[in-house]
């Protein structure tokens, strides 16, 4: 009895294994059949199982992102390219403006200097030269008195003096330059003639000499004449004020 109903068990557990292989051979009967319609449908190409939503969807924002990261990497550098050109053009125009400006400046100051320079010129002039404004006179004419009143006691030169001649007389003349070795003469008023060895009233007294000795003229420092004389046989070399000095 016990052989007979492991029989029958091994029995049932094969036709459960035909049954699982009759179901695998319908699959893939069910399997072969859509790839026919699925081959059909694609003009004789194998169809590809499509992706699911997600994924698509996922390649689709990746695809969108890339795409508008690389527009604006463009556009920032058109942005970055055009701004740099516009500080170019500013900076150069600045630089323009500032050279011209620089320059109107110091021409002004020239011709402010120029005009500075004539006018000194002009009031040099006019103060080294005094205009006398008079009006014609005849020898011997007295001027009217209602129009201009005169001292009474004026007199009127018979040659009248002219502009010219008035400003040379106003004029200082130069001093006449004295030759080495002119000889002039001692003068002596109250006392006798000092000798001192520098040009200095509080310099110290080398001689006292008396009027008349012969002086030979050597150099001037301001109103002090260097002068060498002879004495008692020795000849010296001293400073006399020119008080003190007369010509022949």
């Amino acid at each position: 009895m016990e052989e007979k109903n492991n029989q029958k068990e091994e029995l049932e557990k094969e036709i459960e294994k035909l049954k699982e292989q009759v179901e695998i051979e319908n699959l893939k009967k069910q399997r072969d059949e859509l790839r026919e319609k699925l081959k059909s449908e694609n003009n004789g190409k194998y169809g590809t199982i499509p992706l699911n939503d997600k994924q698509s969807n996922n390649k689709e924002i990746e695809n969108d992102t890339g795409g508008k990261t690389g527009k604006i990497k463009e556009m920032l550098a058109v942005v970055l390219s055009a701004l740099a050109v516009v500080i170019i053009i500013i900076i150069a125009i600045t630089a323009f403006r500032i050279k011209n400006e620089s320059r109107k400046v110091s021409e002004k100051i020239e011709n402010k200097q120029a005009q500075e320079e004539k006018t000194e010129k002009k009031d040099n002039q006019k103060s080294n030269v005094e205009v006398v404004v008079s009006s014609p006179q005849t020898p011997g004419t007295v001027p009217d008195a209602t129009q201009n009143p005169v001292d009474p006691n004026l007199v009127i030169p018979e040659n009248p003096i002219s502009d010219a001649t008035a400003q040379e007389n106003q004029l200082p003349k130069p001093e006449e330059e004295i030759k080495k070795g002119t000889e002039y003469y001692t003068k002596s008023t109250k006392g006798p003639v000092n000798v001192r060895k520098t040009s200095s009233i509080n310099s110290e007294l080398q001689d006292e000499l008396p009027d008349g000795i012969v002086l030979k003229f050597i150099g001037k420092e301001g109103k002090w004449y260097r002068v060498s004389y002879t004495i008692n046989n020795q000849t010296k070399e001293g400073f006399i004020h020119l008080s003190q000095i007369r010509k022949k």
